[in-house]
């Protein structure tokens, strides 16, 4: 799938390639997937999370690389290094 094409509405979620959901971003950080939300939905003043690029059926969908690039300048805001690995 294109990155800038927005899938179909019965697209298999499991399909979608560099798109996550908000569980799979919650993992990534290393946070609940609650707390997830709270960082999109209510954003801090400096480097807010990404909004969803995509919602297929009720499911927001963000771009892997939004996300990867918001953790890494997260963690370096706190004086912490983000390890991806």
């Amino acid at each position: 799938m294109n990155p800038t094409e927005k899938p179909a509405p019965d697209t298999p979620i499991e399909t979608i390639g560099n798109l996550w959901t908000a569980q799979e971003c919650a993992d990534y950080l290393r946070v609940k997937k609650n707390t997830w939300h709270s960082y999109v939905y209510r954003p801090g003043k400096n480097n807010a999370a990404p909004k969803p690029a995509f919602k297929v059926g009720n499911t927001p969908l963000w771009h892997r690389e939004e996300v990867e690039v918001y953790a890494k300048n997260r963690y370096r805001a706190l004086n912490r290094q983000f390890d991806d690995e």
